[in-house]
């Protein structure tokens, strides 16, 4: 089983890559390999308010509508609050608050999903597609069940998370080639 944090991946194709448009089934396949048979691919992200950017949430609405039609691929949703920051212009020395969003329930969905499927016993390996170090108290969790556990990510990864795998694929651009559309 494949579990993508799809907020982190994104960040890090636009960070690492000089694409734009990216294969996710592509994607599912090449870490699954030709050797391995997929059982399941779960994305989680969080959906955009409708009322903040109606623009880019029908872009990502399209986008997650396309991710439902890829075989034995799942959407799994968490949801984004509102936070207002300070920012203080350095120019001016005026304030002002800005809303943003954090994603709430992401995470932890991912992590249930983990060990879930861990306890059931639906998966030999699972493939974690993040650099966020709160997934390594999960990863000690499903090795424990007798599981492997891999690690995809960037070069801007929770070292902590590398070291509880079992084995770690680094992503870069020549890695992903044929991913790219």
């Amino acid at each position: 089983m494949i579990f993508i944090d799809g907020s982190n991946l994104y960040h890090g194709l636009k960070k690492h890559t000089s694409k734009k448009y990216f294969n996710y089934e592509k994607f599912v396949n090449l870490l699954c390999g030709k050797e391995r048979e997929l059982v399941r691919a779960y994305y989680y992200n969080a959906p955009l308010p409708q009322q903040a950017d109606p623009t880019s949430y029908q872009k990502q609405r399209q986008f997650f509508d396309n991710l439902q039609r890829i075989p034995y691929f799942e959407l799994r949703l968490g949801r984004l609050e509102p936070r207002e920051k300070l920012h203080i212009c350095t120019n001016c020395e005026s304030a002002s608050k800005i809303r943003t969003y954090k994603d709430k329930g992401v995470d932890l969905k991912m992590a249930i999903d983990m060990l879930s499927h861990a306890a059931s016993k639906n998966f030999d390996t699972a493939i974690i597609v993040t650099g966020d170090g709160d997934f390594v108290e999960a990863v000690s969790a499903i090795k424990k069940f007798g599981l492997h556990v891999e690690h995809v990510y960037f070069k801007d990864r929770s070292q902590a998370l590398q070291q509880s795998c079992d084995k770690s694929i680094i992503l870069t651009e020549e890695f992903l080639k044929d991913c790219f559309v």
